[in-house]
């Protein structure tokens, strides 16, 4: 298993940066906005966003 920095965010962490939402739902927005974020500082409503739309499960 991989050691994760968990200072990093999830887009520095897969070196993709995604542009700005082009769909106006407040669920986009929000991954959009949690893909910025440090893992550290994730809490648990954020991992349960993040695990219900699959978004980078090998880092979370």
């Amino acid at each position: 298993m991989q050691q994760v920095d968990l200072i990093k965010t999830l887009e520095e962490l897969e070196g993709e940066h995604w542009d700005e939402p082009n769909f106006a739902s407040s669920l986009v927005i929000q991954v959009h906005e949690l893909r910025k974020k440090p893992l550290c500082e994730l809490n648990n409503e954020d991992l349960r966003i993040l695990i219900g739309q699959q978004i980078n499960l090998n880092f979370i």
